[in-house]
């Protein structure tokens, strides 16, 4: 099975409160998201993760990616700023940008760390730069955190932690997009 989810910020103390994460301190929310995490995806799963997985420095993050189940694909956020080879020997499987995905014969889907620009997007946009170019895809993000998930109208899906507090898994998407797309054709 795939699943996706961003933006957990191992490491950063402050996103607890910003996020207002039920957790005390960073042990704790480890601790948790660890649990949850090796309860969810068994050995053979990939979970496609979309950016800000750690500010930790990389011994810190490969301490917790040697932790957890699965293969992790990442896709790299506003607050990974290591090298894609730092990252590989932190133990992720591959590192990208963006990448377009097919789940289903018919819907491909695009990654990627940051949303589609649309009505509601900050004025300028930041990372404006690092937004992907608007196709006919659905696109698969993070960084939004608690903002929003399901956006029909621009073709997106958040798959923040703070937004699902789970992961979602490649069956519930392509379900979303199916739903989605009947309602807007």
């Amino acid at each position: 099975m795939r699943y996706f989810t961003s933006d957990h910020h191992f490491f950063h103390n402050k996103v607890i409160q910003f996020e207002n994460r039920p957790f005390n301190n960073l042990e704790e929310m480890h601790d948790n998201f660890i649990n949850y995490w090796n309860k969810t995806i068994t050995p053979k799963d990939i979970v496609y993760y979309l950016g800000d997985f750690s500010f930790g420095k990389i011994a810190q993050t490969r301490g917790i990616i040697n932790c957890l189940n699965g293969r992790v694909i990442f896709i790299k956020g506003n607050h990974d700023h290591e090298s894609d080879g730092m990252y590989l020997d932190a133990g992720f499987s591959s590192i990208a940008e963006q990448m377009i995905i097919s789940l289903a014969k018919d819907i491909k889907v695009k990654l990627c760390h940051y949303p589609y620009v649309s009505a509601d997007a900050d004025s300028p946009p930041r990372y404006a730069d690092r937004r992907p170019s608007k196709e006919d895809y659905w696109l698969l993000h993070g960084h939004s955190h608690s903002k929003f998930g399901i956006r029909p109208e621009v073709k997106s899906i958040s798959v923040c932690w703070d937004y699902w507090k789970r992961f979602l898994n490649e069956n519930e998407i392509v379900s979303i997009i199916r739903k989605s797309n009947a309602v807007l054709n």
